[in-house]
């Protein structure tokens, strides 16, 4: 497979993970991301990271409310700014 590929002049390249980004959102949270990585980025650090860095980049005021879901293969962790209490 990668001789084919190195012969035919394609590209190879490796994804660590992905990223859905939705904005904006109708409710309460109007910037919602879903970020999957390998297990060893699952953290709250990179989850932290991850929304600071996509507001930075969509240029979005700092304190906008959001949803985050982080999902490793066996982890999950998942934010949201305000708290919502049910």
């Amino acid at each position: 497979m990668w001789d084919l590929l190195l012969e035919t002049g394609g590209s190879v390249f490796f994804a660590l993970g992905w990223l859905d980004i939705h904005h904006p959102c109708d409710g309460w949270h109007p910037l919602q991301l879903r970020i999957g990585l390998p297990d060893r980025y699952v953290s709250w650090e990179s989850l932290q990271a991850m929304v600071h860095t996509v507001v930075s980049e969509m240029k979005l005021p700092s304190d906008v409310a959001f949803g985050a879901d982080l999902l490793g293969v066996s982890q999950q962790i998942s934010t949201m700014e305000p708290r919502m209490e049910f």
